[in-house]
């Protein structure tokens, strides 16, 4: 590259208009995608169908209009969020390559060089506060916003359910159908909050944003990758495979791909029993919770007829049974976060390891080596 002035790697100044367009086009292109994958799962599949049929009054009803406008305004703060974690790429790529400019100005004494590399490390610090700024502004308004849509849907589904399960007496009824309903009372209590919290089978907690949800996560995980595939494609060189001798053109691009399938695979393969065993663990818990309140419904009659010990009996077996799973619960979460573990490892230093070459050849400045990880980290990250 030799030595040159420094020049940031996006224009901006127009970059509020840049961005605001990108934004009104991604915002168009993700709802469109998003409603459409929505009505094909609503009649294209049973679990598109039941999800329908238990909340559909919460989207079509009085409030559809403000609900809808409320999940509209949710994926723009997703698309928001993706926006400013690429201008931040961008950012630190210019905070790089000006310090890369200026020391190699100060080595070769050339002042302009030098001056350009000082001017652009303290304009790119300025813009680093302001991106500081609107992310944080983001993320608080993107929680607040989640926690109300959520609150929302979760008092109108409890007390749609709530209602059903007491008309016509269905909570007497139901005692006696052939396949009676599993603990109806946790139903409603915590999978309900499960259900709306759309976290994939954990409760709503007070810090659940879009990312933590899987429909806003997902769409904030495709947008990411994406954008930065283009950023990754365009810093890219050829790597030649040395013992084959046969070059990969856009090699990084393709490393990531390959990198995250297989890293996918194995975790698929690992983590995939998890579900099985997690709704196990919560039903084994619910039916060892069930036992204690018999117990206590009926203590009058295990006194008279001193049923102590057979009720001892079967709660210590209802408990091991919980344990035993558990045990298997915890092995295969060991084994999975193992995994895991050992793929953010190697993620940290790959993109270094391949783009490090042309770095040292003068073929990619140091900005650039620190975008290419960046975007590596977070492809991986959205794919994974």
């Amino acid at each position: 590259m030799g030595l040159q002035p420094f020049e940031p790697s996006l224009d901006w100044g127009n970059e509020l208009t840049a961005s605001l367009w990108w934004l009104a086009r991604a915002w168009v292109i993700s709802a469109v995608c998003v409603f459409g994958l929505l009505v094909v799962l609503r009649f294209a599949t049973q679990w598109g169908r039941q999800y329908w049929r238990i909340t559909s009054g919460y989207f079509t009803g009085a409030r559809a209009v403000r609900t809808w406008l409320m999940v509209g305004v949710l994926l723009l703060s997703v698309i928001t969020s993706v926006r400013l974690t690429v201008l931040f790429s961008y950012v630190v790529n210019d905070l790089n390559s000006a310090l890369q400019a200026a020391f190699e100005g100060m080595g070769a004494q050339n002042n302009i060089v030098k001056q350009s590399g000082v001017h652009g490390f303290w304009t790119a610090l300025l813009i680093v506060f302001i991106l500081a700024a609107l992310f944080t502004g983001q993320a608080i308004a993107d929680l607040y916003l989640t926690q109300r849509f959520i609150i929302a849907w979760r008092v109108w589904l409890t007390d749609h359910l709530t209602s059903d399960w007491l008309d016509g007496h269905a909570y007497y009824r139901a005692r006696f159908i052939d396949e009676t309903i599993d603990n109806p009372d946790q139903r409603i209590q915590q999978d309900i909050d499960m259900f709306t919290a759309g976290a994939g089978g954990t409760p709503n907690m007070p810090t659940n944003g879009t990312s933590s949800t899987l429909l806003f996560g997902a769409v904030g995980a495709v947008a990411s990758v994406i954008s930065f595939s283009a950023i990754l494609w365009n810093l890219s060189g050829a790597l030649t495979i040395p013992l084959l001798h046969v070059e990969i053109p856009r090699a990084m691009f393709w490393i990531v791909i390959v990198f995250v399938l297989l890293g996918t695979i194995v975790a698929f393969w690992i983590g995939h029993p998890l579900i099985d065993l997690s709704v196990a663990n919560e039903k084994l818990n619910a039916a060892f919770r069930y036992a204690l309140v018999r117990l206590r419904d009926a203590a009058e009659a295990v006194g008279f007829y001193h049923g102590e010990q057979a009720e001892r009996t079967r709660l210590w077996q209802r408990f091991t049974t919980i344990i035993d799973n558990y045990r298997r619960y915890v092995r295969r979460t060991v084994a999975y976060t193992g995994w895991n573990a050992s793929v953010d490892q190697i993620t940290f230093p790959l993109p270094y390891v391949i783009q490090a070459p042309r770095l040292f050849a003068g073929k990619l400045d140091l900005g650039g080596l620190v975008q290419t990880a960046t975007a590596f980290s977070s492809i991986q990250g959205s794919l994974s």
